[in-house]
C-alpha cells in the first residue's frame, strides 16, 4: 500500500514536526508513506489564489494517475475513523492500493477543481495546516490498526 499527503507549505513549528515524525515512523512499518509539499499562492486577491493554487495541485495529481485522489475538505461529508480506516482498506483490497490524500491550500479549493474529486471531512471546524497535518498522519496511523485488528492505545 502506498499513501501520499499532498499539501501546502513545510512543518516549521519543532514540536509539530516531532509528532508528525513520530506518526510517520510507526506509519512507514506498515507501508510506503510520503509527504509532498508544494509552495502556496498567496499572493492575489482570493479568487487568483485559488486558480492558480489549484492549478498547481492538478499538475501535481496528474503525476499521480495511478493513485486514487481524496482531497480533505472542510465541507465534505464527516467520515469517522473507522469509515476513514473502510475508504483505506477499499483502497488497498479493490482498488490500486495508491491513495493521495489532499489537503488543500488555505483559501480552499477552486469549486470547479473540487468537483473533480471524492472528498472527505474530519469535521466542521478548521484547523492550522500544520495541525491538520499532524490529525492526519495520527488518522492514517488509526486506520492502519483499526485495518489489521491491532489494539490502539489510548
Amino acid at each position: 500500500m502506498f499513501i501520499k499527503i499532498l499539501c501546502f507549505g513545510k512543518l516549521d513549528n519543532r514540536l509539530f514536526q516531532q509528532l508528525f515524525d513520530f506518526y510517520q515512523a510507526k506509519i512507514q512499518k506498515k507501508i510506503n508513506f510520503e509527504v509532498i509539499e508544494l509552495k502556496e499562492n498567496y499572493q492575489a486577491e482570493t479568487k487568483v489564489n485559488l486558480e492558480v493554487n489549484s492549478n498547481l495541485l492538478q499538475e501535481k495529481i496528474n503525476k499521480f494517475s495511478d493513485y486514487e485522489v481524496i482531497l480533505l475538505d472542510v465541507d465534505a461529508p464527516m467520515l469517522s475513523s473507522e469509515e476513514f480506516a473502510q475508504a483505506i482498506a477499499k483502497n488497498k483490497d479493490l482498488k490500486t492500493g495508491k491513495l493521495l490524500l489532499v489537503i488543500g491550500p488555505s483559501d480552499g479549493y477552486d469549486q470547479a477543481f473540487k468537483m473533480n474529486y471524492p472528498r472527505i471531512s474530519f469535521g466542521k471546524i478548521t484547523f492550522p495546516h500544520q495541525l491538520f497535518r499532524l490529525i492526519l498522519a495520527e488518522q492514517i496511523y488509526r486506520a492502519l490498526k483499526i485495518i489489521g485488528h491491532e489494539q490502539y492505545h489510548k
